[in-house]
């Protein structure tokens, strides 16, 4: 007698339970996949922001550690797009020439003319706004849609009474 391969009591799944089963699971992996791309610009964009404020708060807390020690000014009272002031940064005895100023989209310093170097980038405007013994630097740092402002003052503690 022959054997038949197919038995009709084999179990197995039927096409129409394999197509169902497929179009299930497609739809639950593009619902994850859309999810998961959502949380992808939710964090770009988060990163964005979040990289602007930590590079214009890096650029005004250098700026203020310096300029708090400053000696001498060089700057006009009034809204400026660049200060220069004379401090002791190193603490040696001799006092440094210190230059911010906005070149392109950076914030460039230099010490005693020197090769300057990047503060901060992103950067749309900076104005330093010098009322003897006060300094307001306000910043504005835009990368594509996103745009931070920050603004802070300091207080120089060194400057003569000539210069205030």
């Amino acid at each position: 007698m022959k054997k038949s391969i197919m038995n009709r009591h084999t179990k197995g799944f039927t096409l129409v339970e394999m197509v169902v089963t497929i179009v299930v699971l497609s739809v639950m992996l593009f619902s994850v996949m859309m999810i998961l791309t959502e949380g992808l610009k939710i964090w770009w964009v988060n990163r964005n922001y979040v990289e602007l404020r930590a590079n214009g708060r890096y650029a005004l807390w250098k700026m203020g550690l310096e300029f708090r020690e400053a000696e001498f000014v060089f700057s006009q009272s009034g809204n400026q797009s660049a200060i220069s002031f004379l401090s002791d940064i190193d603490r040696d005895g001799n006092r440094e020439k210190i230059d911010y100023w906005l070149s392109g989209n950076m914030l460039a310093r230099s010490e005693d003319g020197g090769t300057p170097w990047p503060l901060a980038y992103d950067m749309n405007t900076i104005t330093f706004n010098w009322d003897a013994p006060l300094l307001t630097v306000a910043m504005e740092l835009v990368r594509g849609a996103e745009t931070v402002n920050l603004q802070t003052s300091v207080t120089a503690k060194c400057i003569p009474q000539s210069q205030l």
